[in-house]
Formats: C-alpha cells, sequence, structure tokens
C-alpha cells in the first residue's frame, strides 16, 4: 500500500522532516542498502589490495590511474541525466495517477438520472456500475501485477462476482485478438439508453450526462492502457542506470585513499558514500514511479481501488436511492452574525483579503479626494510641476470621504446617493446668489454667459438661480454643475431619472417654494439639447431623510404624491427656449 506520511509533516516543526528518516517502508534505505552494502565491499577490497598486496611501482601506477579518474569522472553528467530522467517520470506518474479511475461521477450520474424504485429500475443502476468496474478490472489484469495475481483467468473474475457467467459465456463469444475491454462499457451504455427508451430517463440531455460519465471513466482506462503500452524508450532508463553504475565503479579506485602528503589516512569512504546515497536513490525514485501499477511499497492499490469503486458505486445506485435527510431550518436560520463553534484547540483562519486591502494612503484630516483628467505624462509623475487646473476645469471631480456610520446608514442606491450629495452640495445657494454655470451639449457658458466650444462630454448646459430645482429638466444627457467657486459636480445620470427620484421624495417635502430662472444667451441647433417648455415647480427640503421611500409600491407613492400637490402651492415657472 502507498505510504502515508502526511500526519508527521503536519506542521513545519524542526523535527517533523527528521520523523521520516526513521521510516523504513518505502524509504530510502530500503531502496540502497543493499547496492550501497556491496559497493562498500567492493570498495574495501580494492583499498586492501592497494594497501597490502601492490609492491611499491604497482602502488605508484595505481596512484597515476586513481587520479586520472578522478579528474576525467566529471565528463559522466550526472545531474543533467538524472535530472531530466527524474522530470519525466514524474509527469507520466502523475498522469496515471489522474486516470486511475474514481466512479463516483458515474454512480452519482446513475442514481440521479435513472429514476425509479422497481426491480427493474434497480437493477439497471446497479448493472450500469458493476460493468463498469468489470470494464476497469479487465484493464487493471492486463496493466497491474496486484490484480493480475487476483484474477488469472476470467473464471476468477466470475467467482469474485465482478462477471455473471452469461456475461462471460457473451464475453468469449466475440472472436477478437484485440483486448476486449470495451465490451463492458458498451453494455453500460446500453443499458442507459433502454432505461430512457423505458422512460426511466426523462429527457434526452439526462441520457447525455449520463453517457458522457461513462464516456469519460472509459477515456481514463483507455489512457492507463496507452501509457503501458508506450512507455518511455527503453534506452533512456538503459542509459540512465548505465551512467550512475559506471559513475560509482570508477569511483571504487578515483576515491582510494592516494595521497600520501596528507597526514590524515582515511579508511572509509564519507563523502563517496553520501553521494553514493543520492545519485543511486534519486534513480531508485525513478525506477519506483516509472511503472506506478506494479508491486512496490509506494505503488498504487489497485485491488482496493476495484473493491472501492465496486461497493461505494453500488450503494450509490440501490441503498442510498433517494434517501435524503428531512428539509428543516439549519441552525444559522435568521442568524446575520454566523459564528460557528471551534473544538478546544483549533484556531479560524485568517480572512482572505488582498494584500492592498487595508492600506490607507490618505491621511486622517483628510475630507475630500480632487480628481483631474489625464495630462502629459512627464507631468503629471513630475512633483516639481503643479497639475493645470484650469484644464477642462468641469471634468474636475471632488469625491467626499464618507465615515462608517454614513456607510452603515445608507440605504438607497448609488444613483440616489449621487442626487443626494448633489442637492446636499447645492442647497447651500440662495435665490439672487451668483447663477451657477453648466454647459450643454459640446458647447460651454460660465457664469458671465462666455461661450466655450472645449467640453466635449455630452451635457446639458443651463444658468439656474436655486441649483435645487432640476427635478422638471428632461434630458436625457449628463449633468455637470459648477458652483461660483469654480468647483465641479457631476451627476452622471440623466434628468429624467432626476426627475423621477423628485417625484419619489416629494412626498416627505416641506416648506415654501421658489421660482426658477433658466437662461443662456445662445442657441444650439442640436435638437436632443433644447430644455422642456413646460416643467413643473417644487422645492426640496435640505433635510430629508436618507432613508426615504424609493422603494415603495407604485400606487403607494402615488397617493403620497397626491395628497403633497393638494398642499402644496402650485407656481408657474419661468424658462427661456435656448
Amino acid at each position: 500500500m502507498t505510504v502515508n506520511y502526511n500526519l508527521l509533516v503536519s506542521n513545519s516543526s524542526p523535527w517533523a522532516l527528521f520523523k521520516l528518516l526513521v521510516r523504513w517502508k518505502g524509504s530510502i534505505w530500503k531502496a540502497v542498502w543493499l547496492e550501497y552494502l556491496v559497493w562498500l565491499i567492493c570498495f574495501f577490497i580494492v583499498s586492501a589490495i592497494y594497501r597490502f598486496a601492490l609492491p611499491d611501482e604497482q602502488k605508484k601506477i595505481f596512484v597515476h590511474v586513481s587520479k586520472y579518474i578522478d579528474e576525467k569522472i566529471r565528463y559522466v553528467p550526472m545531474d543533467f541525466m538524472l535530472g531530466f530522467f527524474v522530470t519525466i517520470v514524474v509527469n507520466r506518474w502523475g498522469i496515471i495517477f489522474q486516470n486511475i479511475g474514481i466512479l463516483d461521477n458515474v454512480s452519482l450520474m446513475t442514481a440521479a438520472h435513472v429514476n425509479g424504485k422497481t426491480v427493474e429500475a434497480r437493477m439497471i443502476r446497479r448493472n450500469i456500475v458493476r460493468y463498469c468496474v468489470l470494464a476497469q478490472c479487465i484493464v487493471f489484469r492486463d496493466i497491474s501485477m496486484q490484480v493480475r495475481k487476483r484474477f488469472p483467468t476470467l473464471d476468477t473474475v466470475v467467482v469474485g462476482r465482478l462477471m455473471m457467467p452469461h456475461e462471460k459465456e457473451r464475453f468469449e463469444s466475440i472472436d477478437d485478438k484485440y483486448a476486449k475491454h470495451w465490451m463492458p462499457f458498451q453494455w453500460a451504455i446500453s443499458l442507459a439508453n433502454y432505461a430512457r427508451r423505458k422512460e426511466l430517463v426523462d429527457s434526452e440531455i439526462r441520457i447525455d450526462t449520463l453517457i458522457n460519465e461513462i464516456k469519460t471513466f472509459r477515456t481514463q482506462m483507455a489512457t492507463l492502457r496507452n501509457y503501458d503500452w508506450v512507455p518511455l524508450p527503453i534506452m533512456y532508463p538503459q542509459l540512465v542506470v548505465l551512467a550512475v553504475h559506471t559513475y560509482f565503479f570508477l569511483a571504487l579506485i578515483s576515491r582510494q585513499f592516494v595521497d600520501e602528503s596528507n597526514i590524515i589516512d582515511l579508511y572509509f569512504p564519507i563523502m563517496s558514500s553520501l553521494q553514493f546515497i543520492f545519485y543511486i536513490g534519486w534513480m531508485k525514485v525513478a525506477e519506483g514511479l516509472l511503472n506506478p501499477m506494479g508491486e512496490d511499497d509506494d505503488d498504487f492499490e489497485c485491488n482496493w481501488l476495484l473493491d472501492r469503486n465496486l461497493r461505494i458505486g453500488l450503494t450509490i445506485v440501490d441503498e442510498g436511492y433517494e434517501i435524503t435527510p428531512d428539509i428543516i431550518q439549519d441552525e444559522f436560520w435568521g442568524s446575520v452574525d454566523l459564528k460557528p463553534l471551534y473544538a478546544v484547540g483549533s484556531r479560524a483562519v485568517q480572512s482572505l483579503e488582498g494584500s492592498t486591502a487595508n492600506v490607507k494612503l490618505l491621511p486622517h484630516n483628510a475630507n475630500e479626494v480632487e480628481m483631474f483628467p489625464l495630462q502629459d505624462n512627464d507631468e503629471v509623475f513630475d512633483d516639481r510641476v503643479p497639475l493645470d487646473r484650469s484644464l477642462n476645469q468641469r471634468r474636475v471631480s471632488i469625491v467626499h470621504k464618507m465615515s462608517n456610520a454614513d456607510r452603515r446608514n445608507s440605504s438607497v442606491d448609488s444613483s440616489v446617493s449621487k442626487f443626494g450629495n448633489l442637492r446636499r452640495r447645492m442647497s447651500g445657494f440662495h435665490l439672487g446668489s451668483k447663477p451657477s454655470s453648466a454647459s450643454l451639449g459640446d458647447h460651454h457658458f460660465n457664469e458671465k454667459g462666455a461661450y466655450h466650444n472645449d467640453i466635449h462630454d455630452d451635457c446639458i448646459s443651463v444658468e439656474i438661480a436655486h441649483p435645487n430645482d432640476i427635478h422638471n429638466i428632461h434630458s436625457p444627457k449628463r449633468i455637470v454643475f459648477e458652483d461660483s467657486n469654480g468647483e465641479s459636480l457631476k451627476f452622471d445620470d440623466s434628468l429624467k431619472r432626476a426627475q423621477d427620484l423628485h417625484k419619489r421624495h416629494k412626498s416627505e417635502e416641506m416648506g415654501s417654494h421658489h421660482d426658477i430662472t433658466f437662461a443662456t444667451s445662445h442657441s444650439v441647433s442640436n435638437p436632443h439639447q433644447v430644455v422642456s417648455d413646460t416643467i413643473n415647480e417644487a422645492e426640496e427640503n435640505d433635510q430629508v431623510s436618507r432613508h426615504s421611500s424609493i422603494d415603495v409600491p407604485r400606487e403607494s407613492r402615488k397617493a403620497k404624491e397626491d395628497d403633497s400637490e393638494d398642499e402644496m402651492d402650485r407656481k408657474d415657472t419661468v424658462i427661456k427656449r435656448i
């Protein structure tokens, strides 16, 4: 069985990895101990011959040979050859594991789409699952020695109750020299189509979903067969094995202690032993991963997988069919602040946030942010060059900082919030004050009536005596206001939208009325920029609550509007056509 050590490395303590060194099953010690012992015995034999059997003249020759081999042994590219080989083997191992075949999706789709509690419906569901497990067993018999030893013949598969006697006869009735692992899949798909004809499957979409799951499982089995059919070219493993063993065969001579000028005489090859364990262990890793369907400690448990798929698959489609708990209110029903429970010693994971989510760039005393249109890049990023606020000043935007309390109390949508901010910003103006200016279409008028043609946004421009009275302006354009101090406000919504919002607030408005006067000194040819001839006039109270009845049903709002209109004085509005 696959050696599982995840619990030992569940934390990054200093001793976590050292605990793995004492494991024997599947360890590097179990993989290299025999070859290392043989190499070490050969090393001591060569050392004894050099020290005690060779005469002085032959010792000198042995020293020259040892030094020569030690200098030239680096010509063997051990790191490159082993690294590339292990990389290819690990990639193959990952793909084989991904296609090992888990039958849960086929079982779940069978239970979901083949409906009915009759004996026939149960038999169809169970046989679809069993046929898929049978196909997996036939594939594993051809590629896994574990399964081959368990089921050496088809008669043993029948005894193992994965195949029935009449199914074995049908399986052997087709004389084909190629593998017939496709037959159980064909039986499963035929049963699915039979269930559709019997109306046990509701629709074509459901039968397609079920058949696609069976096809996906079949593709995984075909992938396993393909990887067993075409392994890595044999010359590559041969080359790696030959290079590694040749390297350490030459090391039996080149790593002997022959430097007589050194006062330390090492009889045991410490550094060569470490190199042997690392390189041979590296090769053993690739050797173990080269065929994970074998019988090594870390190979896949194919027999266990067959048993698991059969047991869970039949349970899902039969015993677990339409067995669900009663639907009742969960323990968190009606709770806004969910606080799940934790056992003693456990802890909650830190909430996932962006790395810059909590970065505050504005000082604490800053109340607003000023936004400008893009200018020359060199000037924008040069602190010595001040930003040109006169450049298309109408597009300068002031963004106000909103406190947390304001955010919690705000219950209106973004459009209403923009209109409310615009109304509150302009509520400080009084009748008789310096009229504000805005832009109309592609033309611009300031408070003095001066004409500019450098505005390119699609806007409406009028001069108003009271900025609050904009609710009766009809136009699909965007409105932008500038007060007498040159500050600009943008309201990215149509004036028709503003009028509708005003009508919703009208029921809560109180106070006297003011006349609105629109005046311009230039005419515009664009018919979409003409202000409506007749508008209704009303003034909004500055103290209107943000929690207004904008979500009240249409009938209730109409009734409130009628009551408010009876109480409010109606005045004629003087408007001048542009």
